[in-house]
């Protein structure tokens, strides 16, 4: 039976114009609209608050996938060298491995957690160097997925192999889990619209390395250090606006409010999620903006009947990385488990303001869908 609406999978919701004008009256008044102007710096100190972290300890740029490539050539990586990844994760990640010029190697995740293995990773490093010189590795939180950052700042002290952790769906998951405070070992979280908390686009690197957020912000701002107009390295220009600021301190005036409304649909879609017994990666200890379904081996079959049903289903990873054309000759591991996961994981409709009715429909349609693919 199809619903009588079409149910978005994804509906973004930023600041209103209302909330925003009174910065974008700051900015008509200053005549700053770029270069590291007053409204970004605020917002980078209300981040770094936020946080519990020094303002040093943050930087923003353009993107979230700008920031990964520019944290890897921050690094001085050895060109050409490899730079482990998972296949199950977006194709931003190794888009941004290979316009840093590195080669990424597809290695496959722990069929719980959807991560990489630390210890499992070293331990195979041995194996994987037959491959060529290791440079660094990025490894994923999906979806906003908790890792424990410790234990990847153990890695790179036993191994020397630099770490990048690509969380950029998990803005709550770092504000909320001890295991994922701010560290050594830098972290990406996105900012874009689809995001839990959203500036339109752009993105926050996190470390406690000083030196690194200094580099990082230098690469943005193509190579110029210290406001001297000479360019020490080569970058690029992915500055924020302080357009895009004023809608990010928009954001933060709201953030309790705006979790808050996640925290309650999240809830209402967890509760009747278990009563149909379908696995989900719904949690009381941190949100994300997507809502995931493990449906073993029948993601795709599902989808399709939702659809034809009028509600919009993704699988947010698509078939993984490897996958991709781009990809089909890259080095990659054995990868079972992801092989498994995007055959099962799915996503469903879950967005700010989606209403309760809209979500009864969305578990209804679900258990016919379940019921036919069986």
């Amino acid at each position: 039976m199809k619903v009588k609406k079409n149910i978005p999978l994804c509906l973004p919701k930023l600041p209103t114009t209302e909330k925003i004008i009174p910065y974008l009256k700051k900015i008509d008044a200053s005549r700053w609209y770029s270069n590291q102007g007053p409204l970004l710096k605020e917002f980078l100190l209300r981040m770094a608050k936020l946080f519990h972290i020094q303002p040093t300890q943050i930087t923003t740029a353009s993107s979230g996938t700008l920031l990964l490539e520019l944290c890897l050539k921050a690094m001085n990586i050895k060109k050409n060298s490899l730079c482990i990844t998972p296949a199950w994760t977006f194709v931003a990640t190794p888009l941004a491995i290979i316009n840093a010029h590195l080669t990424p190697v597809f290695v496959d995740v722990d069929p719980v957690t959807q991560t990489i293995d630390p210890l499992q990773l070293e331990a195979n490093l041995p194996h994987l160097a037959h491959k060529g010189e290791i440079g660094a590795v990025i490894v994923v939180a999906p979806y906003g997925m908790p890792i424990n950052v410790k234990d990847w700042d153990n890695f790179s002290d036993k191994t020397g192999v630099p770490v990048i952790i690509d969380a950029a769906a998990a803005f709550d998951t770092v504000l909320q889990l001890p295991q994922m405070r701010v560290s050594k070992t830098p972290i990406m979280v996105s900012l874009h619209a689809t995001k839990i908390f959203g500036v339109g686009e752009g993105g926050m690197m996190l470390t406690t390395d000083t030196a690194l957020i200094n580099q990082i912000e230098s690469l943005t701002q193509f190579g110029f250090k210290n406001s001297i107009r000479n360019a020490e390295s080569l970058g690029t220009n992915a500055k924020v606006s302080e357009y895009t600021a004023a809608i990010g301190l928009a954001a933060l005036d709201s953030w309790e409010k705006t979790r808050t409304a996640w925290e309650k649909l999240a809830t209402q879609y967890q509760q009747l999620l278990n009563m149909l017994e379908i696995k989900h990666l719904f949690t009381h200890q941190w949100l994300s903006s997507t809502c995931n379904i493990i449906v073993p081996y029948q993601a795709d079959a599902i989808a399709n009947t939702l659809e034809n049903s009028g509600v919009m289903a993704r699988k947010w990873y698509g078939d993984g990385c490897h996958h991709h054309t781009v990809f089909k000759s890259a080095l990659a591991t054995e990868l079972p488990n992801t092989e498994y996961l995007r055959k099962s994981t799915l996503g469903l409709p879950f967005y700010l303001n989606i209403n309760i009715d809209d979500i009864n429909t969305v578990i209804d349609q679900l258990a016919i869908a379940c019921a036919i693919c069986a």
